[in-house]
């Protein structure tokens, strides 16, 4: 397997904060993946951060949240990071 390093750009993201009001967000995040190719640990990254937000995400289908990899390294280690990988760097959208 090889390893890769995924950073995922999530945007228009309907959340609940803990006021308890909803607000359009986005989030950045970094997911250390071993797969077998790019697009395989692309489609990894991207289940495992949909698992990670179902809870949180209330959009409705009409409209969806996006995700987008922003950055694929594929590199010969994870060094110390945890995998694979845990947090989001969340934002405001404007309204």
């Amino acid at each position: 397997m090889k390893k890769f390093i995924v950073l995922i750009e999530g945007k228009n993201f309907l959340i609940k904060d803990e006021k308890e009001m909803f607000q359009k967000s986005g989030f950045y995040t970094t997911r250390f993946i071993s797969a077998g190719s790019p697009s395989q640990a692309e489609n990894i990254a991207f289940e495992i951060i949909k698992e990670d937000l179902k809870d949180i995400t209330l959009n409705d289908l009409s409209n969806p949240p996006i995700m987008r990899v922003k950055e694929l390294n594929e590199v010969d280690s994870f060094g110390e990071n945890l995998v694979p990988g845990t947090g989001f760097t969340w934002f405001d959208e404007e309204q």
